[in-house]
């Protein structure tokens, strides 16, 4: 039985912290749902949002983002996330 992982992105969610970003995504199972809680992010840049996508492409389970601001959810559809906000 799948289960669906939660995981709260940071408030800045940029190149600065992407190294850190990535480790902690990666070290998540990857058969699971994963739903990943942008409510807090207040920065985003192109280096995270590059990460979200190969995390994506890259896991067995589902992957979406919830929650996402609005002044932020432009961002993640132009690589073709499509954000639940």
């Amino acid at each position: 039985t799948m289960s669906v992982l939660r995981f709260t992105l940071p408030p800045l969610a940029t190149l600065r912290t992407t190294a850190t970003l990535a480790t902690q995504l990666r070290a998540l199972p990857g058969d699971d749902d994963l739903e990943l809680d942008a409510s807090g992010v207040t920065q985003c840049d192109t280096a995270a949002l590059q990460l979200l996508v190969a995390l994506r492409q890259g896991r067995v389970g589902r992957t979406r983002v919830t929650a996402v601001p609005d002044d932020h959810a432009w961002r993640f559809r132009c690589v073709g996330i499509d954000p639940l906000c």
